[in-house]
């Protein structure tokens, strides 16, 4: 690595690769040459990276190890990578067919896996995350009822095959938060139940091409059709006044519950809440650590400990005027 302090003269699209680096240094996630093209925050063609990253490798920023790229001179988080992906595809395929018993419930409309096995990586203790989308104005109903089912997978020691954190409803598709974590967030979900509604999805979030300019949509050819006749007799069942009294009284009676036990638990600012918790009528996201806040603080921290030891701007308003000059 080269000395503290000693500057270097970058590129805009090294300093690109160098936050994409730091950002997937916060997971101990080694990056190649197509993923770092992926969710790298300046346009390019993937041909493009090779000569920067060879001259990032040659100056001691980073190191490479067969295919993969990181900060550290840590060769086994390599190997740790590989052992990740191949859990994560056994977590993804079962994640497909359970799907299909989600599918059933009420008012849900699309599935997509997420979190960490979204990103083709699973630890040892890794859950399987899910993404909901439901009908207008019956999201809290096809919420309650599923998390109703996953208490029930506790006596078998299954909750961890459910873990379903974030719900919207068609209505607004439009993720509110947006940064860098929530782009990838979107941009890496892997659609499990109906295609069009994940294609719909997509099209509302257009502004994470602001961070992922590479970005392009993956295979969706093998998503579930939603034709269950027990939602559909549900549904029935509660498209009325009544269904309208029950989503509001399931929404208002779990954000008492959450309010609750956040301030009983005096672990995170109370301003905190509505960025780690939403209950209202078309979200529900349910998460106490406020991960992503967590994440997004730690990557700002990396960026300003790598800018203080090699002298190097890397505020996205650098690279982006010196692309803009043609530098």
């Amino acid at each position: 690595m080269s000395s503290k302090g000693s500057p270097h003269t970058i590129c805009p699209i090294q300093k690109a690769l160098l936050r994409t680096l730091l950002y997937f240094d916060v997971f101990h996630f080694p990056l190649t040459q197509k993923e770092l093209h992926q969710y790298s925050s300046i346009s390019s063609t993937i041909e493009e990276l090779s000569m920067p990253l060879e001259e990032l490798v040659r100056q001691g920023l980073i190191f490479q190890y067969n295919n993969s790229f990181l900060l550290q001179e840590k060769p086994d988080l390599v190997q740790q990578k590989e052992e990740n992906y191949l859990r994560a595809l056994e977590l993804i395929h079962k994640g497909f067919r359970l799907s299909k018993r989600l599918a059933r419930f009420p008012f849900v409309r699309g599935i997509s896996l997420s979190g960490s096995i979204s990103k083709y990586s699973a630890d040892k203790n890794a859950d399987i995350d899910y993404f909901i989308i439901t009908a207008p104005n019956r999201l809290w109903i096809a919420r309650t009822f599923m998390h109703a089912f996953k208490k029930f997978t506790f006596l078998f020691g299954k909750q961890h095959d459910y873990c379903m954190n974030y719900y919207i409803d068609t209505a607004h598709l439009d993720i509110q938060d947006k940064n860098i974590y929530t782009a990838i967030e979107v941009a890496t979900i892997i659609p499990t139940v109906d295609k069009d509604i994940y294609h719909q999805f997509i099209d509302a979030n257009q502004w994470i091409q602001e961070y992922l300019p590479n970005f392009k949509i993956g295979d969706t050819q093998q998503t579930l059709q939603n034709k269950s006749w027990i939602r559909r007799f549900s549904e029935w069942f509660l498209d009325n006044r009544f269904g309208d009294w029950l989503n509001r009284y399931f929404m208002n009676w779990i954000d008492k519950k959450w309010r609750k036990h956040w301030i009983d638990q005096k672990k995170y600012p109370e301003e905190e809440y509505n960025s780690a918790m939403q209950t209202d009528t078309h979200v529900s996201k349910n998460h106490p650590a406020n991960y992503q806040q967590k994440v997004l603080e730690k990557f700002e921290a990396r960026i300003a400990t790598f800018e203080q030891e090699h002298s190097i701007d890397l505020s996205k308003s650098s690279y982006k005027s010196q692309k803009d000059r043609g530098l």
